[in-house]
């Protein structure tokens, strides 16, 4: 029987494994493309890349939910934010910010001198600010500027006490990466492009393999729909494997002949762990975009306006307590008048404050040092704890 269409029995294997590649590779293709839905939107059910007539690539698809799954494993497993967030050195940053503050503190001067019905209105009105002796107007700046920095080391320290109430961490990542989803594709595409090549290869010589198998039942039974059944299962066997040798077995198992049997993706951690964490921190996590959420966030810059114009005030009663001059001249000034002065300072400082922060963002990208932080972490994991970080993002894929 062989003999007499070997040809046609030999053609099941080979075109069992270029079948298997060419759909493998397109399910490789179809994890990631198309990243917003094409087809027809008469009907979509959620969380669901296929429409009635249409699709849209499984990761973008289900980007809130891996981007969410992704967060709460690295909180709860890479990063500590409360001790990473204390790294920032409240002193430092004072430094830093010293410029800000000069500009804060003639802003203020400027709004004193020019409220209206205000004790001080007449400074401005008859320009005596432009004849006031140099060695007045360094007091003035120094006693700003140390003033100014022991506000900001007063809010830091404030919000190092409350990280998770003025940095969210989850909504941060979930959010840029629902925004711009080429940032989860490129995850992916990074951290798991040998297996994603694996993928697509395996579909080769695994339908081959499995095709010689189907060759050998045509030959002794050959129903006319064992081939298309045959395929079908053939594909799905050759995917199953392929997908359980990414992640199994999770501790190298050693076989003989010295062969070792290693999930592909646990084997590479080291080289995972550097492409997660450079992407991350790159695209995401930022001091420039760490502060922009702090400041922009629904829920956090409520907390941190309260922060800055509750300290601000803390640190004008202080000034007025422990500096004579300044004491002296609230007297004089009267008490409505000294809380129209107070008023301009809060405004002013938590109006300006903020667009001072692009003098810290080096210092605290170098502070915090997201990027080695979870390299090391994510190297240090167990086999066991490395799979239980990504594999349940990858899950979804699978």
């Amino acid at each position: 029987k062989f003999q007499a269409q070997w040809a046609l029995y030999c053609a099941i294997p080979v075109v069992a494994g270029v079948v298997n590649w060419i759909t493998n590779a397109l399910a490789v293709k179809m994890i990631f493309s198309p990243e917003e839905y094409i087809g027809l939107n008469i009907k979509r059910w959620p969380d669901t890349p296929a429409g009635l007539i249409g699709w849209q690539g499984i990761v973008p698809c289900k980007v809130e939910k891996m981007s969410t799954t992704m967060v709460e494993l690295m909180t709860k497993r890479l990063l500590d934010v409360r001790e990473v967030f204390g790294r920032l050195d409240k002193a430092k940053c004072g430094e830093l910010l010293t410029p800000g503050i000069d500009s804060i503190a003639g802003a203020v001067v400027n709004d004193v001198a020019k409220t209206k019905g205000g004790a001080l209105a007449w400074v401005g009105d008859s320009g005596v600010l432009g004849a006031v002796p140099d060695p007045v107007v360094n007091w003035g700046r120094n006693l700003a500027r140390e003033q100014g920095k022991e506000l900001v080391a007063e809010v830091l320290g404030e919000m190092q006490a409350r990280v998770p109430e003025v940095w969210d961490v989850k909504t941060q990542v979930v959010g840029a990466m629902c925004r711009d989803k080429k940032i989860i594709i490129e995850l992916f595409q990074r951290c798991g492009k040998d297996e994603f090549v694996f993928i697509r290869r395996s579909g080769l010589y695994f339908g081959f393999l499995f095709g010689i198998i189907q060759m050998a039942q045509w030959l002794v039974w050959d129903p006319w729909w064992s081939l298309a059944v045959g395929g079908a299962l053939v594909g799905y066997a050759t995917d199953w494997l392929a997908l359980k040798l990414m992640f199994e077995p999770v501790e190298p198992v050693k076989l003989p002949f010295g062969f070792v049997l290693h999930g592909a993706f646990i084997r590479r951690q080291q080289e995972v762990s550097g492409e997660f964490a450079a992407l991350l921190r790159k695209r995401i996590l930022t001091a420039e975009l760490i502060w922009r959420e702090i400041l922009t966030a629904e829920n956090t810059k409520k907390v941190f306006k309260e922060i800055l114009e509750r300290k601000t005030r803390e640190q004008v009663a202080k000034a007025r307590k422990t500096n004579k001059l300044i004491c002296a001249a609230a007297l004089a000034m009267g008490p409505k008048a000294w809380a129209r002065c107070e008023d301009a300072v809060v405004g002013r400082v938590a109006a300006d404050l903020p667009s001072h922060l692009p003098s810290v963002y080096g210092y605290s990208d170098e502070a915090l040092d997201l990027e080695e932080t979870l390299k090391q972490k994510m190297q240090q994991l167990s086999g066991q704890e490395f799979e239980g970080v990504l594999h349940p993002v990858f899950q979804e894929d699978e």
